[in-house]
């Protein structure tokens, strides 16, 4: 468990809760790795600052997809998140919801960014839970990890403080990469949804 006091923004991982069935496919090593690199994923990539000013609303596909999520997808699970950021783009609201669960952006309010330009101020990743998906059959499982991940974000209206919280709750499905490449698991498809409140 982590909870380092001098980051910005804020970070707290907690720990998994891991199904005895996933370190006996995949070994425990690579559970942890795999619940290591998908936090860090999510903390890096779920709130992107340069896509949170609310004086901000239009986008690039570039702007969205991100080369680190397309680096972190399986090839065809990057064909579809492709497909789903240009459906998105092209103002399918259910499409864009499903990118803001993986990849928020577009703040669709009449709020500046906070004076010291710090919009993500704290991130909290809790209930890791981590399970095996074995319906390929022996050799073909999958990793499935689950978390719920919340974030503050600030803002400013007429010169108040604004404090924005996005709640989600994420499953990932994981497959090992190729060997001898980074990051060591891919994602091969994820879902996921999210609440907003905001308050001054």
């Amino acid at each position: 468990m982590t909870d380092p006091v001098d980051v910005t923004p804020e970070v707290y991982v907690g720990t998994a809760d891991a199904d005895p069935d996933a370190a006996a496919v995949f070994g425990q090593e690579w559970v942890d790795e795999a619940v290591t690199e998908l936090t860090a994923f999510a903390v890096a990539e779920a709130f992107p600052a340069a896509l949170l000013d609310p004086e901000r609303q239009e986008f690039s596909r570039e702007d969205l997809a991100g080369d680190v999520i397309l680096d972190r997808l399986t090839p065809e699970a990057a064909q579809v998140w492709e497909a789903l950021v240009d459906d998105a783009l092209g103002g399918d609201p259910v499409a864009a919801d499903a990118v803001r669960a993986l990849r928020y952006y577009g703040i669709d309010e009449p709020w500046t960014l906070p004076e010291d330009g710090q919009v993500v101020r704290s991130q909290e990743i809790t209930d890791v839970e981590v399970d095996v998906d074995s319906a390929g059959g022996p050799g073909q499982e999958l990793l499935v990890v689950s978390f719920d991940h919340g974030s503050t974000l600030a803002f400013e209206e007429d010169g108040e403080g604004v404090i924005f919280e996005v709640e989600k709750e994420m499953t990932y499905v994981l497959t090992p990469a190729p060997e001898q490449e980074e990051p060591s698991w891919l994602i091969t498809r994820y879902n996921g949804g999210f609440e907003v409140a905001a308050s001054q």
